[in-house]
């Protein structure tokens, strides 16, 4: 089979109702190239099934460094739902240089499931790079994200030295 005719074939198993094909999809698409695999991951963070994409999103950030730059531009614009899934990847990646960009979001944003994600991300970041609530200063949002944090990130309070109430 094609490469373009195999990228065909795991769109439609993604798409399929059966949660058995998606997960073979997932399961497939080692066996297409890096980079095909990567763009293919990259399109279900724009699908509209919150399943697709958060596995999406943690599939995409084993690729560490190589796709950071692709999903802060996600969170530069487009559907709130693409937002949130880049931000969620942004987390499970942990890279400090997503946060400025992550910071931005939380100042700006309006979408409660994008700001639920950007918060948790940020947390994640945090508690990776062993930083205190300290390091938010230099983006002038550390009461806003303590805040948000009270409301969608409770779990990650302990990791941050914070109390958990």
């Amino acid at each position: 089979m094609r490469r373009r005719d195999y990228r065909s074939l795991l769109l439609k198993w993604f798409h399929s109702n059966s949660i058995e094909r998606r997960e073979e999809a997932f399961q497939k698409l080692s066996l297409l190239p890096e980079r095909d695999r990567i763009d293919l991951l990259f399109s279900l963070l724009e699908d509209p099934s919150w399943y697709l994409r958060e596995r999406a999103a943690q599939r995409i950030a084993t690729y560490g460094e190589r796709v950071i730059d692709r999903l802060m531009d996600l969170l530069k614009g487009g559907v709130w739902f693409t937002r949130a899934a880049a931000a969620l990847a942004l987390g499970e990646l942990g890279l400090e240089r997503s946060l400025p960009v992550l910071t931005e979001l939380l100042k700006k944003d309006r979408n409660r499931t994008v700001i639920k994600e950007v918060t948790r991300a940020i947390g994640r970041i945090l508690i990776k790079n062993h930083r205190d609530l300290s390091y938010l200063d230099q983006f002038e949002i550390r009461e806003e994200f303590v805040r948000r944090l009270n409301e969608y990130g409770r779990d990650l309070r302990a990791g941050l030295g914070l109390r958990s109430d």
